[in-house]
């Protein structure tokens, strides 16, 4: 097919397409879509990104078809809009991975190597409230060991319905508190 049969076919589909015809808008697309597969492949590398951004360009194409001057050929349009997208996109994670290695930096940075005797001291108190634990009523131990697993669910304890928890619950910590103290100071007398 020549370059001036390709214009015209291009044409006559692209206006059905405007006119509605999702038919016409695929078979403007298909050959298209070939010729854009590669183009992103090289550019992202990553067969789900180049699937994502294919698509989501076409869509929005589609969506705004109206506002496609004819400026150019439709299938120019259509490649560049694809081309910048995929730059976007490309550029949008190498920002996000900087991020993340920043991020990631950061908190190496503020961690400090944990010297034996950090260590020791670590398993000591993991031992010493474990023992404190252990010294607590079976209903104490239960409301800290819910506490302690609902935390991570950021599930306040502020309705009327669960003050009484919450007060059961201050008061077993102030158990295990005490126990811890008194455990210590046997510790430190032996």
């Amino acid at each position: 097919m020549s370059d001036l049969d390709e214009r015209e076919r291009e044409a006559r589909l692209l206006a059905r397409a405007q006119s509605g015809d999702d038919d016409a808008w695929w078979d403007l697309l298909e050959p298209l879509y070939k010729r854009l597969l590669p183009m992103v492949q090289k550019v992202l590398k990553n067969d789900a990104d180049v699937e994502d951004v294919i698509q989501s360009t076409l869509l929005e194409i589609y969506s705004k078809m109206d506002a496609y001057r004819g400026e150019a050929r439709f299938s120019t349009y259509v490649w560049q809009a694809v081309k910048m997208r995929a730059f976007s996109h490309l550029k949008e994670n190498l920002l996000h991975r900087k991020l993340l290695e920043q991020q990631a930096d950061a908190v190496d940075s503020c961690r400090a190597p944990i010297t034996p005797e950090q260590a020791l001291l670590n398993s000591e108190q993991a031992h010493l409230v474990d023992r404190a634990l252990s010294n607590l009523r079976p209903s104490d131990r239960d409301l800290l060991t819910e506490a302690v697993q609902d935390d991570g669910d950021a599930k306040p304890l502020r309705s009327p319905a669960t003050a009484k928890k919450r007060v059961a619950l201050h008061r077993a910590r102030q158990r295990l508190k005490d126990n811890m103290e008194k455990l210590e100071g046997k510790e430190e007398d032996q």
